[in-house]
């Protein structure tokens, strides 16, 4: 029997490790890809240490990647309804398995909160067989949104924007962003530069960007945003910035997006909004503890209105591959590509070492066709 090779996190802190699995055999309208390229983002960060609940560890996580079609059982369409074959190069939504017939898939208008929703990457135990994109091979079930990635868009690319873009669009679409808004973005990681990216794109008057990565702040100035602040000591260098430079005549941002993944972000993003603003809560993924604010000063007083954000549904999906390969005249596409530091798969330990220090802003990982690889693994050996 054929097998292949992928990586896995089993939640308890350690290094990814390698394993061999059996080819899958497929099932009518299911999938097989060959990985060519995949990503590293703060979900798999989460993963590692195992601060999300419900994961059935072991887990291949890679839940946003790129992949050439090895073997369709049965026929398939992708979103558009175009027929997938052998050698498409094919991309999908990590989100699926909703009944469609739920309060939350109907009336909710809130999918990604049924109770049967799965994510590749996160929510599959490699018992299961592989279902993530840290892996030679990914099996998509009959159920996966899938779409023909379009020939003008690069898998490097798509990649580049990754998990992180869809997710701004989802955060760009509750705050109801308008001509001429003051943004203010906390976090400079791929979800905080995409969504200043794309308020700026829209028409924002301005994008304030705080951090307390020196680094990551580099990275906003090298995409054009002149107004980033370092936060590592207080946000009053943030509240100075905004009055110093006369950006909303000491007033306040009029949006502002949380997307540092810290509770310690939200009293100080709410103090930034001004009066009857909106704040988007965007980084807070997985439980890292609670935060006390003031009901009455931060929000009540303030009359603001805050919203949350909780993954992506199909519409940022699709969006997202639209946007990438048909952009507006007001956005570079190729703005996503100096995001990324790419690594090859056996090296992902380091990748998630540099993601975690803040070295690296976004870390793809190619993978390559199926093959063995001798003496390419990290600690913890092989299984």
């Amino acid at each position: 029997m054929a097998t292949f090779t992928a990586y896995t996190l089993a939640g308890d802190g350690s290094a990814p490790r390698l394993v061999s699995l059996p080819d899958p055999v497929l099932e009518d309208g299911e999938i097989l890809l060959e990985t060519q390229m995949t990503e590293v983002c703060g979900t798999d960060l989460h993963l590692q240490s195992g601060d999300m609940h419900g994961v059935p560890y072991p887990v291949i996580p890679g839940h946003f990647m790129v992949g050439t079609v090895a073997q369709v059982e049965g026929r398939r369409l992708d979103i558009d309804g175009r027929v997938i074959a052998r050698g498409d190069t094919l991309v999908f939504l990590d989100v699926h398995g909703t009944c469609g017939h739920c309060w939350h898939c109907t009336a909710g208008v809130t999918a990604n909160r049924c109770q049967h929703r799965q994510v590749y990457g996160v929510t599959h135990s490699v018992h299961e067989g592989p279902f993530g994109g840290w892996s030679q091979k990914v099996l998509l079930q009959a159920n996966v949104h899938c779409a023909l990635l379009p020939p003008g868009l690069a898998p490097e690319r798509y990649i580049a924007g990754g998990c992180a873009l869809p997710t701004a669009l989802h955060a760009l679409e509750r705050a109801n962003l308008q001509l001429l808004d003051l943004v203010l973005v906390q976090g400079a990681g791929p979800v905080g530069l995409s969504i200043a990216l794309l308020a700026r794109a829209a028409g924002a008057a301005e994008v304030i960007i705080v951090d307390r990565s020196e680094a990551r702040l580099r990275m906003a100035e090298r995409l054009g945003f002149k107004h980033v602040a370092c936060t590592r000591d207080s946000m009053a260098e943030a509240t100075s910035l905004i009055r110093i430079r006369s950006l909303g005549d000491a007033r306040g941002v009029d949006v502002a997006f949380e997307a540092t993944g810290s509770p310690q972000a939200i009293p100080e993003g709410l103090s930034l909004v001004r009066d009857g603003g909106r704040y988007v809560v965007v980084g807070q993924y997985a439980d890292r503890g609670e935060m006390p604010i003031n009901p009455h000063l931060h929000i009540n007083k303030k009359h603001v209105t805050i919203l949350g954000v909780w993954g992506i549904e199909l519409r940022h999906f699709r969006r997202m591959i639209q946007l990438l390969s048909r952009p507006p005249a007001t956005l570079d596409p190729a703005l996503w590509d100096a995001l990324a530091t790419r690594y090859p798969l056996h090296d992902v330990a380091r990748a998630l070492a540099d993601i975690r220090s803040g070295r690296v802003t976004k870390a793809i990982l190619d993978v390559g066709p199926a093959r063995d690889r001798a003496g390419e693994q990290p600690a913890g050996g092989v299984s």
